[in-house]
């Protein structure tokens, strides 16, 4: 799972009515706030219970992956500082990373809020109180902003309380009944077993369970209890799983998240809650023990199956919330029915394999019991794939897999008892069911080394239901232990069934044989017209150097040049220098590629965008984003915007859909060959351009960053401000300003980009260079740009604005902002500005899509 960056703020504000230790009146106390295994501290303020900090603490490039966010704190803590023994812990109070991002009413910010010490030793005694400001930001996040009126005024009422402040709480219980477990790993290969135990873990408290011995299945019937007061600022409960070592620290096998805010509108369980990490190599215990051994990881999401835990969970109102444990009787458990699991897997394209390596794919659910894999499949330069067989089967299973030839692998069936339960049913209970995991490994040549090139991790709710067709997946792609992209993973086309047993349509239901597919050629056509929002890669320039690079099937498109006919020229687009809007106006083809008949089976159009730097003895390419299209989406009948362009969100390389870095405009035409004929390749063409003109009433800068790392202020700012724009004087097309007509011309032409831009240190433009100057200047003018604008509005640009430090040598990067133009362009466009949607990720599962019924 890729890691992104986070940086946190605090600003210590004050504290008040700091209660004191050893019977004294008043404290020599300081605060400690701890991030991400960061720590800062304050001054020691002596002989006081009312501290003045006033002091922010500032954590950079905090890399964390989406689990690891959710699951992080910062802890503030107030001690009591002694000279000749160890300091003392005051009291502490606990953000959760994700509750403080997520704020709405001050931008990923708690701000100047007053929170409750507590000591963990004695939860239920008030310590003293303090003020801060807690703020989260994410890659693109902006800090918020705060009128200084809004800050006088609280400073002015805070200064008017004597006594400390009133932090209306509430007490409850966390109830915690710990019954049983199975399945848990062998973490002693001496004993081949382990010795388990339970943490929970929230808002700085911490209550664990009894150490059952040498038992790999435990039984605990244990109730633990520990306080939670309310208001909290975090809201995951850390469900920990350990294992006892001797003479060593605790090793964590694996953690589940549950949510304080869910207890307190319903309870939870009995039920099993399945646990996660990363695999344990343990070649006593694990079936496929020697290749676990073998396969060198990266930083992977938590996708080995470590057992599963029996418990239930509940927020209980109490006058007096306390920690505490003691026995409780045995569960009843969840009633169960078997479920039946089918995987057909059918080939894989474009997978990071080295020279003559081999691919193999493992299908986990659940206990090693329920895994099964591949035979090891070479490239087939025929068809442009890989394509699986799995000879190797269960003859004896009830429903028992058929040895298979290359481009039929047939896995068996996977029967398992689960707790009963209909689609329909909740998430929480969901749950309850094995998560199917698709690992992919590559073999070197000569078998010299096996990795894991990627993964898949889908729910059984995704699949549920039989007679699914084969579908193209992405694979999740790995992180390098430095936090970088490792590769694209690539595709795999397979077919997934889950259902209850009982309810197959004809039990058992007969299982028919895979067919082979078949291909015919295809003509590719890329429309490339103009990305927006794309996220730096030159820190210096807040820019990027794109190029675009389209594939399928194993073939890579390559530009179409003006000469009267179509010609093979260079692979991917042009590389547009130092901008984060840029513009091709390109067309990329490639003549004829090998899909599937039926476009459905077809693997899917991969877009990547890319930044080249341009200085340095070494070019390292880096993917600022990329996208997969179905096939069967962009034949010119089905592509969702009719005949014209579509903004398309582009995902991190890793194919974290969920993240967006940036769009694209673009149009995609799959064709049969012999049809290609029937389909003209077409020109950029417009409606033309509109004459307009930017205008900005440019107050002044404010508050800008040092620009050195010894913290110098700016002293001669230098704004910028840009404009791209098309130039279709090449295709023959006029301004529609001018009235002219348009004519048409032979050939594919790629139009001229060009930009306006405005600077401040610029003598035509009348700024007082003098006076504009220091970190927070006045400009007090109106800056206009007279520009073309084309006249679809899902073309209209950007402008960029940036702000330098002006350098002997260079100037100097001080911030960046895009301000898309079309919001403010109703007059040119009117309606057209609404309605212009971004298309995400397309559904993982065509039957999301399409609404297929549930055949079960």
């Amino acid at each position: 799972m890729e890691k992104r960056s986070y940086t946190v703020q605090v600003h210590l504000i004050e504290a008040r009515g700091l209660v004191a230790r050893r019977g004294k009146e008043s404290t020599d106390s300081f605060c400690v706030v701890s991030v991400a295994g960061r720590k800062k501290q304050t001054e020691i303020q002596r002989n006081t219970v009312n501290c003045i900090w006033d002091e922010v603490f500032i954590f950079e490039n905090i890399m964390l992956t989406a689990d690891e966010f959710e699951r992080e704190n910062i802890y503030v803590q107030v001690f009591e500082a002694n000279t000749f023994w160890r300091n003392e812990l005051i009291g502490q109070y606990t953000f959760g990373f994700a509750k403080v991002n997520r704020q709405k009413e001050h931008r990923h910010q708690f701000f100047r809020t007053w929170v409750v010490l507590t000591d963990p030793n004695n939860p239920a005694e008030e310590q003293g109180f303090v003020r801060c400001t807690a703020t989260v930001l994410g890659p693109g996040d902006k800090p918020p902003s705060h009128e200084s009126t809004l800050v006088q005024r609280d400073d002015e009422e805070g200064e008017l309380i004597l006594r400390p402040p009133t932090v209306r709480r509430r007490g409850y219980n966390l109830n915690i009944k710990l019954y049983r477990a199975e399945g848990l790993p062998d973490m002693d290969p001496v004993s081949g077993s382990a010795d388990p135990f339970v943490s929970i873990k929230f808002n700085g408290m911490v209550v664990r369970s009894n150490v059952v011995r040498r038992d790999a299945n435990p039984v605990w019937n244990q109730h633990l209890w520990l306080p939670v007061f309310t208001p909290c600022m975090s809201d995951n409960i850390d469900v920990q799983l350990w294992d006892r070592q001797r003479g060593n620290p605790d090793e964590l096998i694996a953690t589940h998240r549950v949510t304080f805010s869910s207890l307190l509108s319903s309870s939870f369980g009995p039920a099993w809650i399945n646990m996660y990490g990363t695999p344990v190599d343990n070649s006593g215990s694990r079936v496929w023990a020697w290749i676990k051994e073998l396969v060198r990881r990266g930083d992977v999401e938590q996708t080995a199956f470590l057992g599963r835990l029996l418990l239930a969970m509940n927020a209980q109102m109490v006058d007096e919330p306390a920690m505490g444990d003691r026995s409780c009787p045995p569960a009843k458990e969840p009633r169960t029915q078997e479920y039946l699991l089918r995987m057909d897997l059918y080939a894989g394209s474009e997978l990071s394999v080295g020279f003559k390596g081999k691919v193999m794919v493992e299908m986990c659910w659940g206990p090693d019991r329920n895994t099964v894999q591949s035979d090891w499949a070479e490239f087939n330069e025929d068809s442009r794939r890989w394509e699986f067989s799995c000879g190797v089967v269960d003859e004896r299973a009830p429903h028992g897999g058929k040895p298979t030839t290359a481009g039929e692998c047939q896995f068996r069936d996977v029967v398992d008892q689960l707790p009963r339960m209909k689609k329909t049913a909740e998430e929480v209970e969901l749950a309850q069911l094995y998560d199917i995991v698709i690992n992919v490994y590559a073999q070197s040549f000569l078998g010299a080394s096996v990795d894991l090139i990627g993964y898949l991790k889908i729910k059984p709710r995704d699949v549920w239901g039989w007679r699914h067709k084969p579908e193209w997946h992405q694979l999740r792609g790995l992180m390098e232990r430095n936090g970088k992209v490792a590769r694209h993973a690539g595709f795999l086309l397979f077919s997934l069934e889950f259902g209850p047993l009982n309810r197959t349509p004809k039990p058992p239901m007969p299982r028919p044989r895979m067919g082979r597919l078949k291909s015919k050629p295809y003509e590719v056509r890329v429309y490339l017209y103009q990305a927006r929002h794309l996220l730096p890669v030159d820190e210096a320039t807040a820019s990027a150097n794109a190029r675009v690079m389209v594939s399928i099937g194993g073939e890579t498109a390559t530009r179409a040049y003006n000469d009267g006919k179509l010609q093979v020229g260079q692979l991917g687009s042009s590389t547009i220098d130092g901008t984060l809007n840029p513009m091709w106006y390109e067309i990329l083809r490639i003549p004829e590629v090998a899909l599937d008949e039926e476009l459905a089976l077809a693997p899917p159009i991969s877009l990547k965008v890319i930044h080249t730097p341009k200085t340095g003895l070494v070019k390292s390419e880096k993917v600022i984003g990329r996208l997969e299209f179905r096939s069967m989406y962009a034949t010119p009948d089905a592509w969702p915007a009719g005949r014209g362009p579509k903004w398309l969100q582009l995902s991190p390389e890793t194919g974290d859909t969920s993240e967006d870095v940036g769009h694209i405009l673009v149009r995609f035409e799959v064709v049969p060959k012999a049809e290609a004929r029937s389909f003209k390749v077409e020109d950029h063409r417009f409606t033309g351009l509109q004459a307009a003109r930017v205008s900005l009433a440019v107050v002044g800068l404010r508050n800008l960053a040092p620009v050195s790392m010894l913290g110098g202020a700016v002293t001669k700012p230098v704004l910028v401000l840009e404009v791209p724009q098309v130039d279709l004087s090449l295709l023959g097309l006029a301004d529609e300003s001018e009235g002219e007509e348009s004519e048409e011309e032979e050939g594919l032409t790629r139009p001229r980009i060009t930009s306006v831009t405005w600077r401040s240190s610029d003598a035509e433009n009348g700024v007082d260079v003098e006076r504009f100057s220091g970190a927070a200047p006045n400009l007090l003018q109106t800056v206009e740009m007279d520009v073309r604008l084309p006249v679809l509005a899902s073309h209209c640009p950007s402008m960029t604005v940036r702000v330098f430090e002006s350098g002997t040598l260079s100037d100097t990067l001080v911030g960046y902002r895009e301000v898309p133009l079309r919001q403010y362009c109703e007059a040119l466009y009117g309606r057209q500005a609404e309605g212009e949607e971004v298309v995400a990720e397309m559904p993982v599962f065509h039957h999301e899509l399409l609404g297929l019924a549930d055949e079960s």
